[in-house]
Formats: C-alpha cells, structure tokens, sequence
C-alpha cells in the first residue's frame, strides 16, 4: 500500500513568526518570574536582617542568612537573562536554520512524570511530547532553528518528512 505524505512548507518568515510567538510567551513568564522573586524574596531579606542583628552569631552565619533570599532572585535573573538575549537576537534577525540527523532519543521519570528527549549532535537535549518522540527515529533529517548566541540550543525543530524548508 502506498503512503501519501504531504510536506508543509517553511519559509524563514514562517519561522520568525511562531519564533515571535514563543518569545512573547517566554518574555512574559520571565517578567511574572522576576516580579514575584523580587516581590517574595526582597522582603524576606529584611526579615532575615533584623532576625540576625541583634543575635550575636560569627559574621559569615549573619551573611549567609541575609543573603540567603537573595539567590532565588539571582537564579531567576540567570534564567530570564536567555530569554532577553533571545528576544535581541529575533530582533536583529539573528537565527539559523540548519539541516541535522536526530543522534539518538531517550526518555526519563521523574517525580513529575515521563520525558522524552531527542538530541542532536552538538546541541544539548530537546523535551519533546509523546507523539514526536514515537515518531523519531535516530537518524531521521531534521531542521534545527537555533539563535547565534554563544551557547547554541534548538529552539525550533522540525521533522524533514513532514516540512520542506525553502529559502525565499
């Protein structure tokens, strides 16, 4: 029996759209995050302050427990900083599309259930749903979109069976 596929076709403005589309959501979640961390956190370092000024502890226990609220906001703004970084690059234009093999796939359980996880060589691993993992074979062509920063992650793929990339 023959399969009929039918590809869908990108073009580099397809791309940047749904490229547009993810930034403006993880933009959003790295404001809410930052305001909530800032908002919850600065206030318990004050609480923290006037906890231990008056105890008469050794001077890194005093330090530590003031700066103990403050690495939430620290990792917080780490995390939120690749998103900032992403945005400038979608602005300038600046993001690749390349063709690559899936180098294998795996999954893993945690305590918040089941991940699947195609890698791609040289880039670091992909969380993917239930479906896309089935369908993957190590192997299969893929296309990568990826930021020029200067640690690359794919932050789009695609399965090269069901989309066809053309320059315009």
């Amino acid at each position: 029996m023959k399969e009929n596929h039918t590809t869908i076709l990108l073009t580099r403005e397809n791309i940047e759209k749904q490229l547009w589309q993810h930034s403006a959501i993880d933009y959003k979640k790295a404001v809410i995050e930052i305001i909530l961390t800032v908002v919850l956190c600065v206030p318990m370092t004050f609480l923290m302050y006037f906890i231990v000024k008056d105890n008469h502890h050794r001077l890194f226990f005093d330090i530590g427990c003031m700066l103990l609220p403050i690495f939430p906001i620290a990792i917080m703004l780490y995390r939120s900083c690749r998103t900032f970084v992403e945005r400038i690059c979608l602005k300038r234009g600046a993001f690749d599309i390349i063709d690559s093999a899936l180098y294998y796939k795996d999954e893993a359980y945690n305590r918040h259930g089941m991940h699947y996880y195609l890698y791609f060589e040289s880039f670091p691993k992909c969380e993917v749903g239930h479906t896309a993992y089935q369908t993957a074979s190590a192997g299969d062509p893929y296309i990568l979109v990826l930021y020029r920063t200067r640690r690359q992650r794919v932050k789009l793929f695609y399965a090269a069976k069901m989309y066809n990339y053309q320059e315009t």
